[in-house]
């Protein structure tokens, strides 16, 4: 209703100028079409798209200001356990105590150490 109101009431709003994010596609879709019902062609001049798919074209745009190149995949969910797995030490996730590593409770918040970290090295019951 902002968004109408802005572009279809005040008219000083450049819908150019607009950012509406939302966190499924689904979501995204509705807005598209109901803006396009209700302010016209208007609703195509704005960006409409889910906050994922927001920061994954920022990150591609302006790939010289960070260090993941300009080409940014989205991990699905196994995906993101094997980089955390593999890269637990670089990113201060793990440590070694007594000859066997420990996983920081940072670690165990993002993924269940159990299905990362075998048995022998998190114990039966997933405890450090």
């Amino acid at each position: 209703k902002k968004i109408i109101f802005k572009v279809k009431e005040i008219h000083k709003v450049d819908p150019k100028s607009i950012l509406v994010t939302t966190f499924t596609d689904k979501a995204a879709n509705e807005l598209k079409v109901k803006l396009a019902r209700t302010i016209g062609k208007k609703a195509e001049l704005m960006h409409i798209s889910t906050i994922h798919s927001f920061c994954k074209s920022m990150l591609e745009k302006y790939f010289l200001h960070h260090q993941y190149g300009a080409e940014i995949n989205v991990l699905d969910e196994e995906s993101q356990k094997l980089v955390l797995q593999i890269n637990k030490v670089n990113l201060g996730l793990a440590y070694w105590k007594d000859g066997k590593m420990k996983i920081n409770t940072a670690l165990a918040y993002f993924v269940i150490p159990k299905d990362i970290i075998p048995e022998d090295v998190y114990g039966p019951m997933g405890v450090c």
